[in-house]
């Protein structure tokens, strides 16, 4: 009988010191995370609104999102940021897009996804201009992603067209003009869902918290 009251104290031992590991290490995860979460927002916000500007964090009440960010330059405001999220091909699109009080995008960044390798992982995708045999040329490319780029100048107001002639980095000046003026971007070839996936992410929410804020209410 002892012997049994024993074993019974040593299993409750390593039980107690086993939960306690776990509890330890998710409350290590869990840190670990939220500090890579906070990271990858700041660098959202810093990409998202011109240089130059105060960003101040808010609070909000429904139909507020619960947070969102103003940024301010000279006791003016330039625009309100919001975090949007929309059903990619594989899985839900995280991005952080930031609007002027009239609903022109300054910028958007895409915070999180895991769509298609080589296909709807482009909507991150950069255009480098260097060159293997050049490794010491300075780069004159724009170091943000192509696709989010062209969302710049688009009215969250209006409905967001998409062409598929051509993708956005290869146009001309003039043509990249002509998308804006007809509140259309292009899509990434073979990836329309992720293309689509962008446009309700900022279309679905954004047009109403921005109603919201410029109706009075901040």
């Amino acid at each position: 009988m002892g012997d049994v009251f024993k074993l019974a104290a040593v299993l409750t031992v390593v039980a107690l010191c086993s939960g306690l590991a776990v509890s330890f290490t998710n409350s290590q995860t869990r840190e670990e995370i939220a500090l890579r979460e906070q990271e990858k927002q700041t660098t959202a916000l810093e990409q998202v609104f011109p240089e130059g500007v105060e960003i101040d964090v808010k609070s909000g009440e429904k139909p507020l999102p619960a947070t969102y960010w103003m940024a301010r330059k000279n006791a003016n405001t330039v625009g309100y940021a919001f975090e949007s999220s929309a059903k990619g091909y594989a899985a839900p699109i995280n991005l952080m897009v930031a609007v002027d009080p009239q609903g022109e995008i300054l910028g958007l960044a895409i915070i999180d996804q895991k769509e298609t390798p080589g296909l709807g992982t482009r909507v991150e995708e950069t255009i480098s201009d260097k060159y293997v045999w050049a490794p010491w040329k300075e780069s004159t490319a724009d170091p943000t992603p192509w696709f989010t780029r062209q969302f710049k100048g688009i009215d969250v107001n209006e409905s967001i067209d998409i062409e598929k002639s051509a993708e956005y980095h290869t146009l001309s000046s003039d043509r990249k003009k002509q998308l804006r003026e007809k509140n259309a971007i292009t899509a990434i070839t073979g990836a329309t869902i992720s293309t689509r996936a962008v446009i309700n992410g900022v279309g679905q929410s954004v047009p109403a918290y921005l109603r919201e804020l410029t109706s009075g209410r901040e």
